[in-house]
């Protein structure tokens, strides 16, 4: 069975406003050449990022100093664009490498903490104040990369793998 041949999509034409036609957003003498999707796709990010820094420059407010950009609500809140297209995309997570990275990233966390704790286990005191601090220094960090598509398993990683470490660091600070 033969499927139906559609007709032929005759292209889109209009008027350029310096006299010229133009042939699906393309110049006539520019239309008989094909296009390269990946040049297309350059253009389109470089018009993007002219768009994002026009953008910039009209937040600049007129409070603001020299270099200062006057941000609404809704600029601080929103997200990078390649995390609102991970976002939009609704991939499948992928756990089989993401729980790889986040174990990873707890074993170095958990040597890390034990070594420390180990080097500094003559003045127990000590140990324990920078253990805190690392901790507390790190704490931040993790919580805003909760979120993020990759750094969340790294994030992850880390918080297991300090926990781990304060376990280990006891057993090898405590004698038996």
């Amino acid at each position: 069975m033969s499927r139906p041949v559609d007709p032929p999509v005759e292209p889109a034409t209009a008027a350029d406003p310096s006299g010229g036609v133009v042939v699906d957003g393309r110049a006539a003498e520019d239309a008989e050449r094909p296009v390269d999707p990946a040049q297309d796709a350059a253009d389109h990010q470089d018009a993007a990022d002219h768009q994002d820094a026009a953008d910039r420059q009209d937040a600049v407010g007129e409070g603001a100093g020299p270099g200062e950009a006057a941000w609404d609500e809704a600029e601080a809140t929103r997200d990078w664009r390649w995390i609102e297209e991970w976002r939009a995309g609704r991939e499948d997570t992928p756990w089989a490498y993401g729980l790889g990275l986040a174990a990873f990233a707890a074993l170095v966390a958990m040597v890390g903490v034990i070594a420390l704790t180990d080097s500094l286990a003559a003045q127990l005191w000590l140990a324990v104040i920078i253990n805190v601090v690392v901790a507390a220094g790190i704490a931040p960090a993790l919580w805003l990369c909760r979120g993020l598509p990759v750094l969340r398993w790294v994030a992850g990683g880390v918080a297991v793998g300090l926990v781990l470490g304060w376990i280990g660091a006891l057993a090898v600070v405590v004698p038996a």
